[in-house]
């Protein structure tokens, strides 16, 4: 007699690709993707990482959906905490889309919640 086992779980199987150029990957996460705020804003910061814009604007997308505000110190989970800003990072995407008015929007968004001057010089850029 064979017994036959069925998992169901709460881990999001993720099929997005990634890139590897000279031997870095992008489009990663350093642990298990489980489709959390969290995993969604680092595997967008990796994708950003390598200029893959439209893959880290989804990613941030996604993010904000989640959790929408950007701050410092966001908690994660248990005391694990990260500085989370997808507005602005969204806003930096979108600006090397040449999508400037979509970029000015995120970047004001971003100032709203917290001040960064990385968020100032974006938005300065995208008004030029």
């Amino acid at each position: 007699m064979g017994v036959s086992l069925v998992i169901q779980g709460c881990v999001k199987v993720d099929t997005t690709e990634t890139y590897e150029i000279e031997g870095k990957r992008y489009g990663v996460t350093r642990g298990l993707f489980q489709g959390r705020w969290y995993h969604y804003y680092e595997r967008a910061l990796s994708y950003a990482e390598g200029n893959f814009w439209q893959e880290a604007e989804r990613d941030y997308l996604k993010a904000i959906e989640l959790r929408d505000a950007d701050q410092l110190r966001a908690r994660t989970y248990g005391v694990h905490f990260v500085n989370y800003f997808p507005h602005r990072e969204l806003g930096i995407a979108l600006y090397h889309q040449n999508r400037f008015e979509a970029a000015i929007r995120e970047l004001e968004i971003s100032l709203r919640s917290h001040a960064t001057a990385k968020a100032e010089y974006y938005l300065d850029k995208a008004r030029k």
